[in-house]
């Protein structure tokens, strides 16, 4: 499953009424990513990578970026483990991407630091306690590895 999948599979769970957009969002993100809570000055906004401003609030933002930044952390995390990575490329900060495939075996202790990460984005972007504990659920899930 690529980045971009795990984007439509949780906005499905979450905002369904949402996905119908999610191509023109996952189009804007490519172009240029911006962060799941912006910064106070307002840079990495949204709207800076042509996203229309009436999309910025909504679920398909906010959840293309959040998994964009967990990816990008994941997949360099993978790498270093794997010993693909030099300590340089450890140490920068990685660049959010959705093209990736998501890592197929997450340990429980990193599904729960992502958990974590997730509720705590959420709630920093303002939304609802119960919405904010619906997404992290949601992406946890979805990162789940399936048991045969």
């Amino acid at each position: 499953m690529s980045g971009e999948d795990l984007v439509r599979a949780v906005l499905a769970e979450i905002a369904p009424h949402e996905v119908s957009q999610i191509g023109m969002v996952l189009a804007a993100y490519r172009r240029s990513p911006w962060p799941a809570v912006p910064d106070e000055g307002g840079r990495g906004h949204p709207t800076g990578a042509g996203l229309p401003v009436d999309q910025v609030a909504s679920w398909s933002a906010f959840v293309a970026a959040f998994i964009g930044q967990v990816l990008a952390t994941l997949v360099v995390e993978e790498g270093a483990k794997a010993g693909g990575r030099s300590l340089l490329a450890r140490l920068r900060k990685p660049k959010p991407r959705l093209t990736v495939e998501v890592p197929a075996d997450l340990e429980e202790r990193r599904l729960a630091e992502v958990r974590g990460a997730a509720l705590q984005a959420a709630l920093d972007r303002g939304f609802p306690d119960s919405s904010a504990e619906q997404f992290a659920d949601a992406v946890v899930t979805k990162l789940r590895p399936r048991r045969s």
